[in-house]
């Protein structure tokens, strides 16, 4: 198919044009998902570190109350 010199120039840019959003388009997405899962990394680092508090203070209160239980019991056996 036969182009005049205008047609192909603008045909050729034209291409170009959408090339680059396209490119653009995609590194933003990119930076967008990036963002995305550094601030669920983050999240879970400090969901994990409040776990793991909440583990400590469960156990300590678990062992507490399974010092107590223990005392009553010996309190009732020596009855």
């Amino acid at each position: 198919m036969p182009f005049s010199k205008g047609t192909y120039m603008a045909l050729m840019w034209g291409i170009v044009a959408v090339l680059i959003l396209l490119l653009l388009f995609f590194i933003f997405q990119y930076k967008k998902g990036h963002v995305q899962t550094s601030e669920a990394r983050r999240n879970l680092t400090e969901t994990e570190k409040e776990f793991e508090a909440f583990k400590a203070k469960a156990l300590l209160k678990e062992q507490r109350l399974g010092r107590l239980l223990q005392d009553e019991r010996n309190k009732a056996s020596d009855r």
